[in-house]
């Protein structure tokens, strides 16, 4: 049984506009169409989160990243140390912010590119030196 099929049944059956838009809402939830992967309950989260204005979660997701890259790069511009723990936390925010900035041509990465670089070069120098040691302040690296 094939789409057509299913729609001609549909115009056969005597009902009222509203029993046919929840069959076909319920065929569409138990059918996927495999080459247009189509699926109605994630149209219709979208639907209603665009309905009440409410932003996309991975992106509010993306800028708490990007909070927390920009922080601790400042706090190594300001001489504060951190654990190797702490550098592999943000790194891993550093991997998944980049990883979503090129998948998301949209989001403005611009801000903490810079940001990224630097805290992998001190991560790196660091590691070079066998260092990592807990360390409150530091004069000079």
């Amino acid at each position: 049984m094939n789409l057509s099929n299913i729609i001609e049944m549909l115009k056969q059956i005597d009902c009222n506009g509203g029993t046919i838009v929840v069959l076909l809402f319920i065929v569409g939830s138990l059918i996927q169409v495999s080459p247009l992967k189509i699926n109605p309950w994630t149209w219709l989260g979208n639907a209603i989160r665009s309905w009440l204005g409410i932003n996309d979660i991975k992106e509010d997701m993306m800028d708490a990243r990007r909070t927390r890259i920009i922080q601790f790069d400042d706090e190594l511009m300001n001489k504060e140390w951190h654990r190797k723990d702490m550098f592999d936390a943000v790194l891993i925010d550093c991997d998944k912010y980049e990883k979503y900035c090129l998948s998301h041509k949209g989001y403005v990465n611009s801000i903490a590119g810079d940001a990224i670089q630097h805290i992998k070069e001190i991560y790196h120098e660091e590691k070079e030196k066998g260092g990592f040691l807990v360390r409150k302040k530091v004069k000079e690296r």
